[in-house]
């Protein structure tokens, strides 16, 4: 085919032709879109991903901290207080994140579940839950974000300074 009769065939069926590279051009953007969407879904996937990690391996320092701290004798009062404090607000923190979904999807699920184990180990605790329950008691408690996130299933255990 010659460039001179198709010239022509274009002149003649101009709309036609207009019109399939309107479609093509429609499809090049769904297209486009649909690759920007997945693109941004499997990034925030990616970073829910990260944020459960690192919050993760953050409560483990500070549990391990604080462990650690409270298992010298004799106990440095000053330094196990201290421990304490950054491990609950740890726990803290990652109760607001909760609260707030600032994580989605999968991530936020398996965090949910991971940090209530963690809650209920605490509550559990006879010289920590004894200490979590009498801050709930307060009018203004402090760690409200925990008791909001997960607050206690059953009865605190009786505290080891209390008598059975």
């Amino acid at each position: 085919m010659s460039l001179a009769r198709l010239n022509d065939w274009l002149g003649m069926h101009q709309h036609v032709v207009s019109l399939a590279g309107d479609v093509v051009g429609v499809i090049g953007l769904l297209i486009a879109l649909a690759s920007l969407m997945y693109t941004i879904s499997n990034n925030t996937k990616a970073q829910n991903f990260g944020s459960m990690l690192a919050i993760q391996n953050l409560i483990r320092d500070e549990k391990e901290k604080y462990y650690g701290v409270a298992r010298v004798q004799p106990r440095d009062q000053h330094d196990y207080e201290l421990a304490a404090t950054h491990y609950f607000n740890t726990l803290e923190l990652t109760a607001f994140l909760l609260n707030r979904k600032l994580i989605h999807g999968n991530a936020m699920m398996y965090l949910s579940e991971w940090i209530r184990d963690e809650i209920d180990h605490i509550y559990q605790s006879p010289t920590q839950g004894a200490v979590m329950h009498s801050l709930m008691q307060e009018e203004d408690p402090p760690f409200s974000e925990i008791f909001r996130f997960h607050p206690p299933t059953g009865p605190f255990p009786v505290s080891p300074a209390e008598p059975d």
